[in-house]
């Protein structure tokens, strides 16, 4: 996370903690132990380190949502595994050309929901970041269709050269 989630006009109390505690608070998530221990760790650390404690409710928002978060990249997951083995072990130009698609749509929908989230503009870093990722996604199936291609002269040729030896 970034550190920047706002709602109602502020920010949430765990996104407005340094670094170093919203790690520790997604470590212990992770880590599989309940919301009441891993809250109880964090804020010892708080404590340790001078800062006010996080309350229960707080905690457990952040953990639903870092739990809907997990959900959605399981998703995708579970998505480009079953696309993957539907067009074998090294994904052809389609499947290359899909991913583009849905991660061109997913940067659409990010752009849509910041517009309806806030009345500001789109701040520019924002913009930039997801122009350089679109431009790196049409490098990459750019690099692939090239490589597709290479394959499939090779594979003519030694079909060409195996014909003319029979």
């Amino acid at each position: 996370m970034t550190g920047d989630r706002v709602t109602r006009g502020r920010m949430g109390r765990i996104d407005a903690l340094d670094d170093e505690f919203r790690d520790l608070a997604q470590r212990l998530l992770r880590t599989g132990l309940s919301q009441a221990e891993g809250l109880r760790r964090l804020n010892i650390a708080l404590e340790e380190a001078g800062e006010p404690p996080v309350s229960r409710s707080s905690f457990n928002r952040y953990a639903t949502r870092m739990e809907q978060l997990g959900h959605k990249m399981r998703e995708a997951r579970e998505m480009a595994d079953m696309w993957t083995s539907k067009f074998g072990e090294r994904p052809s130009d389609d499947l290359t050309n899909l991913m583009v698609d849905v991660l061109q749509t997913a940067a659409y929908d990010t752009l849509t929901r910041l517009g309806e989230e806030t009345d500001d503009p789109i701040d520019p870093k924002t913009l930039g970041q997801l122009a350089l990722g679109m431009q790196r996604l049409a490098k990459a199936a750019e690099i692939s269709a090239k490589r597709e291609r290479e394959i499939r002269a090779e594979s003519a040729t030694a079909g060409e050269t195996a014909a003319k030896k029979a």
